[in-house]
């Protein structure tokens, strides 16, 4: 097939005039040729010298560098940044003597006057161009000279062209030879090709601190939207507020406003009875609120705070039925004190035990307190021992207790004999995990023995001795007891016989435990694996580039290592940087290649050409190994 080869797989500087083709024709139009200024009559000709030929210019040869300052015009230097070699021009246009200016060629001893400007005649409106410098390269010079006499006259240049020179400093940018103003476009913009400030483009950013004078102010320009945080709104302040004081009843003091100062001594006036100062702020004082101060009914029970009213807080004979909200008085209202030496009313003479209240007493006389109050007990299950109540030993029989009452926690250890417990009463369920160790269990314990086929093998319980030798059966194949004693799968043990279909699942199944070993050829197919679940790190292949050079004569080329077989047909090969074609057999030329897996010496891969590669051509193979 045909090889495309496109600019960008060209290297620079690989195209030489050796490589084009002189004798054709190239069009530019669409383009642009670019040349050195001419030397000889069959250069090609630059804009800027038919210009300066236009102008009356006459050009000399360019120099390599211009100077700066004076210089010693002798020995190879650097000029400008340039380092200078013997045979290059350079444009001397700054010597503290005049006549030493012009063009000279560098020389390891005594420069010369380059042979096109060394006779007087050569010198006025002779232009050369600056090819290097860190300052004057690309510039343009003109001998601004009317008449030159080579030795005596002061020889002066002067710049005349060096666009290419000319930088956006800040706030400027060049596009081509234009320069522009650069502009924010929200404070400043360009209108009519001409700046100005955007409307609205002054805010209180842009504003100095203590710009904006009363001489800068419109009258009437400040209204109160224009005002943070203010109630000065729609309002002349003028003259009234000289009137501004204190009304005779308003508990206030100021010093009157005199139309020019703040007022001052602003002051709240209390009564130090009843309400006060402190820290700068309105309280009600201590013991301020008096009887006069509280409206009859206000005080209710969520009013007063548990404990606050004692005695010394209540006036005598100040609560009276109409004062008392019903339920008001709740027992935490009370200060601890007894309400004695006054008479509750009849109806406590009616204060008895209740006939089957477990309670004795002598009924309330209305004077004297009640006395001889005693609980009575059956002194069976409850007796008073020194004046306690207590449960009384070996009282709490069976009917005592309820269903499933008694704990674990509830129970002291060793505390359950056998004479505690009714027969038939210990069911299974009512023991915890442990042991009956040391116990008869009785005849039907005889007939226990292994199953036929449970897989355990014992000695028979002889109804006296524990049964001893009980072993779990293991095949040795698929289970076994381990080291630790404990039963395990065997290694190796899990079969494909032994898994149902579908059993699998990624849950099942260890990370990094299914090993190439583990795996029946063609076992896992598309299904098997989830998207995305193969990871580089899961494919046993990897990428491999590999380069070598053609010789002109070597059609086949080893590789490092084997191609995998499944992977052939991935195996890229590029010819100088082109890749080729690959096809199943009898490649053709240079362009064609096939590819064997372990053919190559000592069983790696090989790739073959169609034909030897060009001595130098690079080739690089990209396989799967």
């Amino acid at each position: 097939m045909a090889v495309q080869i496109t600019g960008s797989q060209i290297q620079n500087n690989t195209v030489t005039a050796g490589k084009i083709d002189l004798t054709g024709t190239f069009n530019f139009a669409s383009g642009t040729l670019r040349a050195a200024a001419p030397s000889v009559d069959t250069d090609v000709a630059t804009k800027a010298y038919v210009d300066s030929v236009a102008s009356g210019l006459a050009w000399k040869s360019p120099v390599k560098a211009a100077t700066t300052a004076n210089i010693t015009l002798s020995g190879t230097q650097t000029v400008d940044g340039v380092s200078l070699l013997a045979g290059d021009r350079v444009l001397v246009k700054d010597q503290t003597d005049g006549k030493e200016n012009g063009v000279y060629v560098v020389a390891s001893g005594s420069w010369t006057r380059a042979t096109d400007m060394d006779a007087g005649s050569e010198f006025p409106s002779s232009a050369v161009f600056v090819q290097q410098g860190s300052t004057q390269g690309d510039f343009g010079y003109v001998c601004t000279n009317d008449a030159v006499t080579v030795g005596s006259t002061a020889i002066t240049f002067a710049q005349f062209t060096g666009a290419a020179n000319v930088v956006a400093g800040d706030g400027l940018s060049k596009t081509g030879n234009e320069l522009a103003v650069n502009v924010d476009g929200s404070t400043l913009e360009i209108s009519a090709d001409a700046l100005k400030i955007k409307d609205s483009g002054v805010t209180a950013t842009q504003i100095a601190s203590a710009a904006v004078s009363t001489a800068k102010i419109q009258d009437a320009a400040v209204t109160n939207a224009k005002l943070a945080n203010s109630t000065i709104s729609g309002k002349s302040l003028g003259a009234n507020l000289d009137s501004l004081s204190a009304a005779a009843a308003g508990a206030l003091t100021m010093t009157a406003y005199n139309g020019s100062a703040a007022v001052s001594d602003l002051a709240v006036n209390v009564d130090d009875a009843s309400i006060e100062i402190a820290t700068n702020a309105l309280q009600l004082k201590d013991s301020g609120v008096s009887t006069a101060k509280i409206a009859n009914a206000a005080v209710t029970g969520l009013k007063i705070e548990d404990g606050a009213v004692s005695n010394t807080k209540i006036s005598d004979g100040a609560i009276t039925g109409a004062k008392v909200q019903d339920g008001t008085l709740a027992n935490a209202k009370l200060a601890n004190s007894t309400i004695s030496g006054k008479s509750l009313g009849a109806n406590l003479d009616s204060l008895s035990a209740a006939a089957a209240g477990a309670l004795t007493m002598t009924a309330y006389n209305g004077s004297a307190a009640v006395s001889n109050l005693a609980v009575n007990v059956d002194g069976v299950t409850v007796e008073i021992a020194t004046n306690a109540l207590q449960v009384k030993n070996a009282a709490i029989t069976s009917a005592k207790l309820s269903d499933g009452s008694v704990s674990n926690t509830k129970i002291q250890d060793g505390a359950i004999t056998g004479a505690k417990v009714q027969d038939g009463t210990l069911a299974n369920a009512k023991l915890a995990n442990s042991t009956i160790s040391g116990k008869s269990l009785g005849a039907n314990l005889d007939s226990l023995s292994a199953s036929v086929s449970g897989a355990i093998t014992m000695t028979a319980y002889n109804g006296s001795a524990a049964v001893s030798n009980l072993a779990v059966n293991v095949d040795g194949v698929t289970v076994e007891i381990d080291g630790s004693n404990k039963v395990a799968i065997k290694n190796l043990g899990v079969g494909t016989a032994k898994l149902a279909d579908n059993a699998v699942s990624t849950a099942k199944i260890a990370n990094a435990a299914v090993t190439t070993a583990k795996l029946s050829d063609g076992s896992v197919s598309n299904a098997k694996i989830i998207d995305a679940a193969v990871t580089p790190a899961k494919i046993s292949v990897s990428p491999v580039y590999e380069s070598a050079t053609g010789d002109g004569s070597a059609v086949s080329f080893d590789l490092s290592g084997a191609i995998a077989s499944a992977w052939l047909g991935g195996v890229v090969v590029y010819r100088n940087g082109l890749a080729i074609e690959l096809v199943a057999s009898s490649p053709s030329g240079q362009d064609q290649y096939t590819v064997a897996a372990t053919a190559g010496a000592g069983g790696v891969g090989r790739v073959t050409f169609g034909s030897a590669p060009s001595n130098g051509d690079k080739i690089s193979v990209l396989y799967w190994g």
